[in-house]
């Protein structure tokens, strides 16, 4: 039942993600604010992906448990492995996440920061994210008034 319900989340996020990629491509250069328009479509295909890989990976505990559960030692040895490697692999994912999009990673929901790995348990983490993601508003916010001052050079009809 879990794979089952793993395999129909798979399903739409490569139906969904497929239809937000063709539509960037047709859509994305006559609209500049196609990404930002896009950000309900983009949170549910993040949210998807989660819980794939969520659901997937308990599906693969259980069925190393229930495939080798006669053979404890196997089973135990197995087991830590793929617990090694999941948290292994959401912690360099969450630390990836943090130092490329530390304004966004920053504004995740605290669930999902706890998913991936032990990323803000440490003080100087937090801290080092926190002054990351002030600095890409910094950046985000003068990148916007740019944009405006040039979007009303270009429009002389548009008030201010």
């Amino acid at each position: 039942c879990l794979l089952a319900i793993a395999l129909s989340c798979n399903v739409f996020l490569s139906v969904n993600g497929i239809a937000c990629w063709m539509m960037s491509i047709m859509i994305d250069s006559t609209n500049d604010n196609f990404v930002f328009e896009s950000q309900t479509m983009l949170t549910f295909l993040q949210n998807l992906l989660m819980f794939t890989s969520t659901l997937t990976s308990f599906g693969l505990f259980l069925g190393i448990y229930k495939n080798l559960g006669a053979h404890l030692p196997e089973t135990i040895v197995t087991l830590v492995i793929a617990v090694l490697l999941y948290h292994t692999g959401n912690h360099y994912f969450g630390g990836h996440m943090a130092e490329c999009m530390s304004l966004e990673f920053w504004h995740f929901p605290r669930w999902t920061k706890a998913m991936m790995g032990p990323t803000l348990l440490r003080k100087g983490r937090r801290e080092r994210l926190r002054a990351r993601a002030g600095e890409r508003a910094r950046i985000l916010r003068e990148r916007a008034r740019r944009q405006r001052g040039r979007r009303a050079m270009e429009d002389p009809t548009r008030t201010r």
